[in-house]
C-alpha cells in the first residue's frame, strides 16, 4: 500500500478549532455506522494500529492512540482534534473492524480510505454542511457477507456469519479466535465463550457452548449448567471467567501485559460486578497509564455491597 502523505496534511486547525461539534458529530456518526461500540473501538485500537505498522513501518508516525475517557471527550465534542494522528488511529480502528466483521473480503483498510474520511470531515466544515462518512470500500461491520469455504462449492449459513458477526462485534479478534477454537472441538475456548455470552445475558447462546464444553470433557461448566436461575448463573460464570483467567492473568494484568483473551474474560466478569475482576483490571489500567480506566474499575471494586 503507498504512502499517502500528499492526501495527509498534518493536523488541521479549522478541524480542532471548528465552533459547533463537527467534527466529534462525524466521527460519532462514522463509529455508529461501523457497528462497533465505542469501548470494542478503543479495545482493539493497539492491535490494528500495530498490525498496520508492521505491514507499512515508514507509516508508524501517522498514529496516536487513545484511551476510553479520551475518545468519549473527543466523541461528545468535549475535547477538539488538536492531533491528526488521533483521527487516524480512531477511524482506521473502525474501518478494520468492519473489514473484519465482513470476513476479511478486499485489502485491509488503510491511509488511503483514512484520508477519504478526513477529506469529507473537511468539506463538511468547509462548507457549513452535513456529510455522511464515506466508508466506501469496507462493509458495515452489521453486513453479513459469506464467508469463502476452502472447498469449492461449500458455503457457510447466514446463521455462522451472523454469530460471527455478533461475536466480533461483541469481543474483537480475540473472540473470534475463540469462537473458531471453539467451533474445531477445543473445550477450554467453548467454556469460555459460553461464560463470555452467559455474562453478557445472551443465555441461550451462553448455554450452547457449555454444553459444546461439557461434551468435550470441561469440568468447569458443571456449576454452571446445574443453576437453573438464570441470575444465579451468570454470577456463578463471573466466579468462573475469573478462575479461567487466573490461571496465568493475574500477575499479567498487575503489569499491565495481560492477552486479549484474559481481559475478556475478567473484564466480564467486572462488567457483571465482580469486585476482585475490578480490582484486578483497576492495577492494569494503571499500568498502562489509562488512569481515567483505572479510577472507573477501582471505583466498582470499591463499592459497598
Amino acid at each position: 500500500m503507498s504512502r499517502v502523505e500528499d492526501r495527509m496534511p498534518k493536523p488541521a486547525p479549522s478541524a480542532a478549532d471548528d465552533p459547533n461539534p463537527s467534527a466529534a458529530e462525524f466521527l460519532r456518526r462514522l463509529i455508529e455506522k461501523n457497528g462497533y461500540p465505542q469501548k470494542t473501538i478503543v479495545a482493539e485500537m493497539r492491535r490494528v494500529v500495530g498490525e498496520y505498522k508492521e505491514r507499512e513501518p515508514k507509516d508508524g508516525d501517522q498514529f496516536t492512540c487513545v484511551g476510553a475517557s479520551a475518545l468519549s471527550r473527543l466523541v461528545s465534542g468535549k475535547r477538539a482534534f488538536t492531533d491528526r494522528r488521533i483521527f487516524n488511529a480512531v477511524v482506521l480502528t473502525a474501518l478494520h473492524l468492519s473489514w473484519e466483521g465482513s470476513a476479511r473480503q478486499g485489502d485491509p483498510p488503510g491511509l488511503a480510505e483514512v484520508a477519504k474520511e478526513w477529506d469529507a470531515l473537511q468539506s463538511m466544515i468547509d462548507g457549513g454542511g452535513t456529510v455522511t462518512p464515506q466508508q466506501s470500500e469496507v462493509a458495515p461491520a452489521t453486513a453479513t457477507a459469506p464467508r469463502a469455504a476452502e472447498d469449492a462449492g461449500s458455503a457457510v449459513s447466514s446463521t455462522i456469519d451472523t454469530e460471527h458477526a455478533q461475536i466480533h462485534s461483541a469481543y474483537g479478534a480475540a473472540g473470534i479466535d475463540l469462537l473458531d477454537a471453539a467451533r474445531s472441538g477445543d473445550a477450554q475456548a467453548a467454556s469460555e465463550l459460553g461464560v463470555l455470552r452467559t455474562l453478557d445475558l445472551h443465555f441461550s447462546e451462553g448455554e450452547k457452548w457449555l454444553r459444546k464444553a461439557q461434551a468435550g470433557g470441561s469440568s468447569r461448566v458443571a456449576r454452571l449448567l446445574a443453576e437453573a436461575d438464570l441470575r444465579e448463573r451468570r454470577i456463578v460464570a463471573a466466579d468462573v471467567a475469573l478462575a479461567s483467567a487466573n490461571l496465568h492473568a493475574r500477575p499479567a494484568l498487575s503489569a499491565g501485559t495481560a492477552s486479549a483473551r484474559d481481559l475478556l474474560l475478567v473484564e466480564a466478569a467486572a462488567n457483571a460486578g465482580h469486585r476482585k475482576a475490578a480490582a484486578l483490571l483497576a492495577k492494569h489500567f494503571e499500568h498502562v497509564g489509562e488512569a481515567g480506566s483505572a479510577e472507573r474499575w477501582q471505583r466498582l471494586a470499591d463499592r459497598d455491597e
